[in-house]
């Protein structure tokens, strides 16, 4: 059953301290406690002692070894010296406050306040978001107590942020919360169907309270899309209902029906898999019914009272009364009494959306962003263990970490396209869809003094082209109208405009020329002609063929035929002879 907080023996508020497992000595004077836990926030407490003596002008508390900043405190609270532990953190802040009273103001935070100091990058290769998460914790010294996670990522990049927000942020992906307690960081599912720990009525034991239902927080559905480049196809997932109970007698469909909404549509705009989906749908829709009613109430004080547990409402009317999910607890023990007071429900928003200063938000709100354009330098083009054509590339901004990205190409189509792909050691330019670190993609590539281009540029910028690392190369010389392809070796097809000409040349001298003035075929050595069936030469005005040699015509039969006049002479003899019969005919035959 659950405890009745204002029990019968709750008349006599006792507390205990204790510094580095040590109880204080019991000179010291508190004038209050006030310890403060959440959900995806880390616990804190706040002690103020009276401190300080004007006539021997010291402050003995402050002065004390036992308060320095690293201490660990731990706080317990009961009744007639029935203590339990509310509280257990660091001292991060000493101060002292003089006004009317002489004051030692401590500040501590959980161990987990660890996660929170500086923003970090890097990249966690082939990982669950649980794995990653029980990594981060326990590099700090903690201990993890991490739900397991479905979803593996080839790579889950953070990206210049708090290892804390990291680790809320994909907690919440998965539908998970985060508490800090202790030496201890929870990530687990909530169950707001877990037992009530304690009974709260209105006019019995409650003190106050502020509740109130919201239907703008309640979502009828939740329905996630996403863009598959692999199928060419939107994905798309519902969520399934989250099978939650909460207080009142107004359930979350007829408060969804308030703003005439069917579902809440996300589109993403990255490429994700369908579980990411689901996994991001149903944190949502679970995110939505917990926010239904949401407020503090005030009792009390009692040490049942934690962040995740439920507690039961009653006499608070139909619209309240029932089991409520514990967002957070602040204990406040003052002048003899102890108050606790509770937040119930949880908001809708993602946690990047609500600390836009600490985690940039995004469409989604599963990552941390990562905004704007970055260098990178190309460390491998082959063997994608995707299967995908991306490059991997290095990214100083992440401190060198490694990354799989898209390659942007001027044309890319099935099985045609343009094939350049950068070579390893190139600086390139490295986006990302819709800021997810996730989605990186290559643009283009950048030149520099020690990464110089293959041609100076000009001033009327007319030269421009392609050249490979092994110096074939593609030049276009834009104000002459000139292209030229080329090779290392001497080969070169020069198309010039300007010259109203076709050039080819070849690495052994030949050479053919296309111009107003013909064709010429200047061979360094022999030419041969040769075709499979027949060769025919034809001339508007004549065929010249000489030779500094000899000059042979040979073949199956040779017939010469001339329209006017057939002449064969020789400067030193001339021979006209056959093996079988030679006939020689004309009107007139002369001979010497």
């Amino acid at each position: 059953m659950p405890a009745n907080p204002a029990g019968p023996d709750t008349d006599l508020v006792t507390f205990r301290i204790l510094a580095n497992g040590t109880e204080i000595n019991s000179s010291y004077q508190v004038k209050s406690i006030e310890v403060s836990k959440g959900l995806n926030r880390i616990g804190s407490a706040r002690l103020e002692l009276y401190d300080g003596s004007v006539s021997s002008e010291d402050f003995a508390a402050s002065d004390s070894a036992d308060f320095l900043p690293g201490t660990e405190l731990t706080i317990a609270a009961g009744y007639h010296t029935n203590n339990e532990v509310i509280y257990k953190g660091l001292i991060v802040k000493h101060g002292l406050e003089v006004s009317a009273s002489s004051l030692l103001v401590l500040e501590c935070r959980d161990k987990a306040a660890k996660l929170t100091v500086g923003r970090k990058s890097t990249v966690f290769a082939d990982s669950t978001d649980g794995d990653a998460m029980e990594k981060i914790i326990g590099a700090h010294g903690l201990t993890a107590a991490v739900d397991s996670t479905t979803v593996n990522h080839p790579s889950l990049v953070q990206y210049y942020c708090s290892d804390w927000d990291f680790v809320v942020a994909r907690a919440e992906a998965n539908g998970l919360v985060v508490l800090s307690d202790q030496d201890t960081v929870t990530v687990a599912k909530p169950q707001p169907a877990a037992g009530a720990v304690l009974a709260l009525t209105y006019g019995v034991n409650l003190m106050s309270f502020a509740v109130d239902l919201d239907a703008r927080s309640q979502y009828p559905a939740v329905k996630v899309q996403s863009w598959d480049y692999t199928t060419q196809a939107m994905l798309e997932a519902e969520a399934a209902p989250p099978g939650v109970t909460t207080p009142g007698n107004v359930d979350a469909s007829a408060l969804a029906g308030v703003m005439d909404e069917t579902s809440f549509d996300l589109p993403v705009a990255t490429a994700t898999t369908q579980p990411e989906l689901q996994a991001h749908a149903d944190a949502l829709l679970l995110k939505s019914a917990l926010a239904k009613v949401r407020g503090t109430v005030r009792f009390q004080g009692s040490a049942l009272a934690v962040p995740g547990c439920t507690v039961e409402l009653a006499g608070m009317g139909q619209r309240f009364n029932g089991t409520a999910y514990v967002a957070g607890v602040t204990h406040t023990v003052a002048e003899g009494n102890w108050i606790t007071e509770v937040a119930l429900g949880l908001d809708e928003q993602w946690f990047a959306e609500q600390h836009p200063e600490v985690a940039a938000p995004m469409l989604l709100g599963p990552l941390p962003g990562i905004q704007g354009l970055y260098n990178a330098v190309v460390t491998q083009i082959h063997e994608d263990p995707a299967g995908e054509f991306r490059v991997q590339v290095k990214v100083p901004a992440l401190l060198n970490q490694l990354l799989w990205a898209r390659l942007g190409h001027p044309y890319a189509s099935n099985g045609s396209g343009a094939f350049f792909y950068p070579e390893v050691g190139d600086e390139v330019i490295l986006g990302f869809f819709n800021n997810d670190p996730q989605q990186p993609v290559v643009l283009g590539s950048l030149y520099s003094s020690t990464r110089a281009p293959a041609y100076t540029p000009a001033e009327k910028n007319n030269q421009k082209g392609w050249t490979t690392p092994g110096k074939l190369t593609i030049e276009l010389e834009d104000e002459k109208k000139i292209i030229t392809i080329s090779t290392p070796g001497g080969n070169k097809l020069i198309l010039d405009d300007e010259a109203k000409s076709v050039t080819l040349n070849d690495s052994h001298g030949n050479k053919a020329v296309l111009s107003s003035s013909g064709i010429l075929l200047d061979s360094a050595t022999s030419l041969t002609l040769k075709a499979a069936q027949n060769i025919e030469l034809t001339a508007t005005n004549g065929i010249t063929l000489s030779a500094t040699g000899d000059l042979k015509l040979s073949g199956l039969n040779v017939n010469a035929t001339a329209n006017v006049s057939l002449k064969a002479a020789g400067t030193a003899s001339a021979e006209l002879s056959a093996a079988g019969q030679t006939t020689v005919k004309g009107a007139i035959v002369m001979i010497n």
